[in-house]
């Protein structure tokens, strides 16, 4: 507490001692005084549960909502950029897809249950993808190209709030910063393409994730945007951005 709110308080309590005592000087009426004190005091407990409880929650729950559409702007600038285009470039390495089936083939009218599954199917199966190293040279020139726009979302206050995608950029920034540390992707051992298999299956994980969640907050908030996301989803290799109907 800082020396100005104690200051105040202080203040405050001595104004109400005198506000008091001037009214027993004055009108000398004590049970009336005690009586009034202390139905403002009884008062005091439903006031703190309206201000403290009840309308501190509203307001949380508004500053909430403004946060994540916020956010929201911020990583869909993320899948914009970078997002999109490494799922298109690792859906096309990814020889398990099939076995998600339609999953990722997010419509219009999907339900919270339908996204709730794809969620929890994508969370247990493991991506499996297995790189070589033109891929993976791939890879880094895709990061490398967009590493000054992914350290703007490290810097990016609102996004620290969201322990999700903080996550899912930080793998993604280990994926870089090991290839960054390789000169000749040619030459690596076999268990070395082994480890760098394990470091994109996790950032490749975590990206789907963000992307589903991504999707269903747009679909619930921003129709619109929502309808160019199912348009242009790089899982479906029959999306079409052009409306045809």
């Amino acid at each position: 507490m800082r020396l100005w709110q104690v200051r105040l308080g202080l203040i405050l309590v001595i104004l109400s001692f005198v506000t008091y005592l001037i009214y027993h000087l004055v009108y000398n009426q004590d049970y009336y005084m005690i009586m009034y004190m202390l139905g403002d005091l009884a008062f005091v407990f439903i006031n703190v549960l309206l201000v403290t409880i009840i309308l501190q929650s509203l307001l949380e729950r508004r500053e909430k909502e403004a946060l994540m559409s916020k956010m929201s702007t911020v990583i869909g600038a993320y899948f914009s950029e970078i997002g999109s285009p490494f799922m298109l470039f690792l859906t096309k390495k990814w020889t398990r897809l099939p076995d998600v089936g339609n999953g990722l083939h997010i419509q219009t009218d999907w339900t919270d249950k339908e996204f709730d599954q794809i969620i929890e199917k994508i969370s247990k199966k493991d991506t499996d993808l297995k790189l070589e190293p033109e891929e993976f040279a791939e890879i880094k020139r895709m990061l490398n190209e967009k590493r000054s726009f992914l350290l703007s979302l490290m810097e990016n206050g609102n996004l620290l709030e969201h322990e999700k995608f903080t996550e899912m950029l930080l793998a993604l920034f280990h994926v870089q910063e090991e290839l960054m540390n390789r000169k000749d992707m040619w030459s690596l051992p076999a268990t070395d393409i082994a480890h760098l298999n394990k470091d994109v299956n996790r950032a490749f994980t975590l990206i789907i994730r963000e992307w589903i969640m991504h999707m269903r907050y747009l679909q619930k908030n921003y129709p619109y945007l929502f309808s160019l996301a199912v348009r242009t989803n790089p899982f479906n290799p029959e999306a079409e951005v052009i409306v045809n109907k």
